[in-house]
């Protein structure tokens, strides 16, 4: 019994290093470790120590193996793993084991073994399979004309047809067909192929069948029957014609879309589709023309194929589509932005030059952002002084992306364009942005600050709030001018800064101002600023953050900062964040913000888990009052573990 066991375990360590014994071992290491396999084998070892073993011997197994592996194939528990080593034995005696073994074997173990003939593509089994066909056991019909298929000879091909009589499994059979004729064909046996491929091509077959059929029927019979075909009344024929159009020659591929226009809308999409793959110019006119068609969705098709086949004189053509919301629209500025060729850019400038539209314009913009084209830059440093908002904001919305650092001085004159609220920040964090390519912190502010010096003093009042978002001490040092100023508009002018300064530095300033500034609006600048940089990531330890964020809340005067107090909470990922939300989950005017945050704090399950009897119950009451359906379904995941 020991010696059993030995020999089951070295059966599975074999048959996990095979690979390895494969690639890397001596022929006399190969042969040891096959005696060793065969001797599990021999013995009464456990079926699954036999089966480890049949897979150790299918990579490193000889003609040595085969009778073992012979004698296993009509064991129904073993038969699997036996008959899957053998496929792979390049012997004659492993075919012939199992030929031998198909009179001996039913049902799915006979079944498995016809389909181990078919892998080995054994053309010896043709005689022996065919009379399978007519078995009474669907499954064994079903394999035989599945390994009839793979062994795809003429005789396979015969045996096949004159199964086809009987109705038992005629769809398996004719897919097996199908099959054996694709092998026919890659062996150079066109006309036997063909036949076949036409006889399965008739719309009384099954779908499946007819679909492989005409497929190779497309394949065999020549450019001019596939074009022919393309405007058959039938669908699923001018489907198999479209899908053979990647396989055409260009001249091929020209002459069938020469009378495009002639043929139904799918058959036009499918070839303009493989206008698109292919991507020779010369196609252009034929796609342009194509973009007139009333059918809406060859309109689309063919100015997809402009974005690879198309050139400079596409743009009049795509420019007026693009402005659509639809979804030929939408195509028409996807092709803007990849359409290639000479003068395609300078076409696309002097489109957005000449556009009126304010609205068209902004979309122009979009496409110069996106294709990044050469002297992009400049053109958009000019349409930030242009008279509409809507074209500047947009023109700085794509310099964030584009411009770099030299570029700022020009942007920072835009800033002062930019009418005062939603638009002016847009437009400084825009900035923001390009100067962020400054590695160092304190460099940052440098291309605006020499804007700044040089400027008018009503021009550096209206950049301050902008120096404030760049930070650095330069900055910083003109912002406390500006606050030590009795001049009231400078003094506020200082305020927005600090507020918008970019981490915690300046947080016990903005608690002052907070605390101590005459006006009520900027004690509630100050205290959403100060709200808003204690929880920034920095050196501040979350105990401090979260205490601070108290010290904030008793400082509000209105719910409204108090609702913004707690929202920033969520990024102080402590249990003790928890405890401080939980009172508000039962007041009413801040209760829905107070969910929210438990939910985001849950969202961490490093966090969450070690304290799951905490944020149980959180969790739970969030359900019941929330009037959110994203945070009800989030607080329901994070209840369960997700």
């Amino acid at each position: 019994m020991l010696k059993i066991r030995i020999l089951a375990l070295a059966a599975a360590l074999i048959a996990a290093a095979s690979c390895t014994i494969c690639s890397y071992a001596s022929a006399a290491d190969k042969a040891t470790a096959e005696a060793k396999l065969l001797d599990v084998l021999k013995s009464s070892a456990s079926v699954a120590d036999k089966c480890n073993a049949c897979r150790g011997l299918k990579t490193i197994g000889t003609e040595k193996s085969v009778p073992a592996l012979a004698a296993l194939l009509t064991d129904g528990e073993i038969s699997h793993c036996a008959r899957i080593a053998l496929e792979s034995l390049p012997c004659p005696a492993a075919g012939t084991a199992l030929r031998e073994a198909l009179a001996k074997a039913t049902g799915l173990t006979k079944a498995g073994i016809i389909d181990s003939l078919g892998e080995r593509r054994d053309a010896q089994a043709v005689p022996l399979l065919q009379p399978a066909l007519e078995d009474k056991d669907l499954s064994i019909v079903a394999a035989a004309a599945d390994a009839l298929g793979k062994i795809g000879t003429v005789e396979a091909a015969k045996a096949l047809v004159a199964g086809r009589n009987s109705a038992k499994a005629r769809v398996k059979i004719g897919a097996g067909l199908v099959r054996c004729a694709n092998h026919l064909l890659k062996a150079d046996k066109r006309d036997e192929a063909a036949k076949i491929y036409r006889d399965l091509s008739g719309p009384g077959e099954a779908r499946v069948v007819r679909a492989g059929a005409l497929r190779g029927l497309m394949q065999t019979s020549g450019p001019q029957f596939v074009t022919e075909s393309l405007s058959n009344g039938d669908a699923q024929i001018r489907a198999a014609a479209a899908a053979e159009l990647s396989n055409f020659s260009l001249a091929d591929l020209k002459a069938a879309a020469a009378g495009m226009a002639k043929l139904p809308g799918a058959s036009q999409e499918a070839l303009l589709m493989a206008i698109r793959v292919r991507g020779e110019k010369s196609f252009a006119p034929i796609a342009l023309a194509a973009v007139q068609s009333k059918d809406e969705s060859v309109r689309i098709a063919a100015v997809r194929a402009l974005a690879t086949v198309g050139d400079a004189t596409a743009l009049p053509a795509l420019a007026p589509l693009s402005a659509e919301k639809d979804k030929l629209g939408e195509a028409a500025r996807q092709s803007l932005e990849a359409i290639c060729g000479p003068n395609i850019d300078e076409g696309i400038v002097a489109a957005l030059q000449a556009e009126k539209d304010p609205l068209r314009r902004a979309d122009w913009i979009a496409v110069i952002e996106s294709r990044r084209p050469i002297g992009g830059v400049v053109v958009l440093l000019r349409e930030t002084a242009h008279q509409d908002p809507v074209v500047r904001s947009r023109a700085m919305a794509a310099l964030a992306r584009l411009a770099g650092p030299s570029d700022v001085p020009a942007m920072v004159a835009a800033v002062l364009k930019a009418e005062k609220g939603p638009q002016r920040d847009d437009a400084e964090r825009a900035v923001v942005l390009v100067c962020q390519q400054v590695a160092d912190a304190e460099k940052r502010a440098e291309p605006a600050l020499g804007v700044f010096r040089t400027a008018a003093a009503a021009e550096r009042l209206e950049l301050l709030p902008l120096l404030g978002r760049l930070g650095g001490s330069t900055a910083k040092q003109s912002i406390q001018e500006a606050l030590a100023s009795k001049d009231p508009q400078l003094y506020e002018a200082g305020v927005r800064a600090v507020c918008n300064w970019p981490d915690a530095a300046v947080a016990e300033q903005l608690l002052n101002l907070a605390q101590e500034s005459k006006t009520d609006t900027h004690r509630l600048w100050a205290l959403r600023g100060f709200i808003r940089v204690v929880t920034l990531p920095g050196k501040t330890p979350d105990a401090q953050k979260l205490a601070m964020l108290k010290q904030a809340v008793q400082l509000a005067a209105r719910d409204e900062e108090r609702g913004y107090a707690l929202e920033r909470a969520s990024a102080v990922r402590t249990v003790e964040t928890l405890r401080f939300l939980l009172p508000y989950l039962d007041q009413p005017s801040l209760a829905q913000q107070a969910c929210k945050s438990v939910v985001e704090l849950a969202r961490h399950k490093e966090l969450r888990e070690p304290n799951r009897k905490e944020f149980g119950p959180a969790l739970e009451k969030a359900i019941k009052i929330s009037t959110d359906a994203t945070t009800l379904e989030r607080a329901r995941r994070y209840l369960q573990g997700q």
